[in-house]
């Protein structure tokens, strides 16, 4: 049983730091790309998106589509406007979040998806109802200024969790150590 346990919390804490990884890379990617793009765009007009879509498109698949690179594009001017990189956020966040103009609004909605650790479906849902315009000014700023995020509290939890149970199996190692020592199995015994 120790040992399935041990499995479990090691392969969650694995896949928790590859996930965190993989949005960073993913995240950064399609910032660089809609950094190229807005300068791409500056000097050949808004024609080399599609241009680019086409080929990318051929060579990438679907993903790098007309829609999703002017996402990018939107992601990386709305980042240099001040808008904070959170890689607590994923690109399916970040693309709800493009279209909105309040920056008030921007700023609540990526507050309450750390600390509530929403899932896309979730948020969309959230920015669908307008559940920022329903709020009062004072409930607002509570919200805004609220710094803990859900999901550090659990990694958080998560690491001390790990690091207790491998010091107890160290621990419960030791005492079968000393106990077997001090008690040696008997050579006549079945």
């Amino acid at each position: 049983l120790e040992n399935i346990r041990s499995e479990i919390i090691n392969g969650n804490a694995k896949l928790i730091v590859k996930n965190y990884q993989i949005n960073n890379v993913k995240l950064t990617m399609n910032y660089n790309i809609g950094k190229e793009l807005a300068e791409a765009g500056k000097h050949y007009g808004e024609g080399i998106v599609k241009k680019y879509a086409k080929e990318l498109t051929v060579e990438f698949g679907t993903n790098y589509g007309i829609t999703n690179l002017k996402y990018m594009r939107l992601f990386h001017n709305f980042i240099e406007k001040g808008h904070p990189l959170d890689d607590q956020l994923t690109w399916s966040h970040y693309k709800l979040l493009l279209p909105l103009k309040n920056v008030g609004e921007i700023k609540y909605y990526i507050s309450i998806t750390k600390r509530d650790n929403l899932s896309k479906r979730v948020l969309a849902e959230r920015i669908k109802t307008n559940k920022y315009d329903r709020l009062s000014d004072e409930l607002k700023e509570k919200l805004l200024n609220n710094k803990k995020s859900h999901f550090g509290k659990m990694a958080f939890k998560l690491i001390i969790y790990i690091l207790w149970y491998k010091f107890i199996n160290i621990i419960n190692h030791i005492f079968l150590f000393v106990f077997r020592s001090s008690f040696p199995a008997s050579k006549n015994s079945h």
